[in-house]
């Protein structure tokens, strides 16, 4: 057996052991149903004094990460936080423009401005995988953003006023969503079709994988190396065997 096999069959041995350590942090399915109780909620948002709601995560069976909705509404005599309603159906928002009538029922609509439903995902480790709409309007027109980035901003309006800057995901009229896209994000914001077509809809449910960073191990070139050098070792003693036998 050459340095060069024992050295190969090292490397292959270290490859495999990594490769385990690697499959253990493989990404899970979490699923969140929006159209049941909050597991919290609170009076303020990341845009400033209105209702948010926290929802629970499932992964396999067990609860685990947490989704927090809040809104934000976009009239040219009033821009700011908007209060996330909930029913059966799922999340909606409703505003002070509103006059808390709640157009379509509290549905995410464009009936008197522009309604943004923003889910918060924690962290930007987020693979987003699919959403479900408790109903749709006719048109069944929406958007879908992904965004990473500091939401508590002082100017929400231009915030949103940048939002086709941000990566578009989805849109049109498919009544349920299946994402194609490797990127992670740490928002999801959700508004009708910039048309004034008065669309609406309500969001049910969101499922993604959240990607774990699996850390390059920086002790895999000492390993490789420890390892080689006992399998230099072990070549350099069969030979002296070999030879003192002859």
């Amino acid at each position: 057996m050459t340095f060069a096999n024992v050295f190969r069959g090292t490397v292959l041995a270290a490859a495999m052991v990594f490769g385990f350590a690697g499959a253990a942090n493989a990404t899970t399915i979490t699923e969140f149903d929006f159209t049941g109780a909050p597991a919290s909620q609170s009076e303020s948002s990341a845009f400033g004094e209105a209702l948010s709601l926290t929802f629970s995560g499932v992964t396999n069976g067990v609860e685990t990460s947490s989704v927090t909705a809040f809104g934000f509404y976009d009239h040219k005599h009033y821009r700011g936080a908007a209060g996330v309603t909930a029913n059966d159906y799922g999340l909606g928002v409703t505003s002070k423009k509103d006059n808390h009538q709640w157009w379509h029922g509290g549905a995410v609509e464009d009936q008197n401005g522009q309604d943004f439903l923003v889910l918060g995902l924690g962290s930007a480790d987020w693979n987003p995988v699919d959403l479900t709409f408790g109903y749709l309007s006719g048109g069944k027109n929406y958007e879908i953003f992904g965004f990473n980035g500091d939401l508590s901003v002082g100017d929400a309006a231009g915030f949103f006023a940048n939002i086709n800057t941000f990566t578009h995901l989805a849109g049109d009229n498919a009544a349920n969503v299946v994402f194609d896209t490797i990127e992670n994000f740490q928002y999801l914001i959700l508004t009708t079709k910039f048309d004034k077509k008065k669309d609406y809809f309500r969001v049910a449910g969101f499922s993604g994988d959240l990607v774990a960073a699996v850390p390059v191990p920086g002790a895999l070139p000492l390993l490789l190396t420890g390892l080689g050098f006992f399998g230099a070792m072990r070549i350099t003693r069969k030979k002296k065997a070999q030879d003192a036998l002859a």
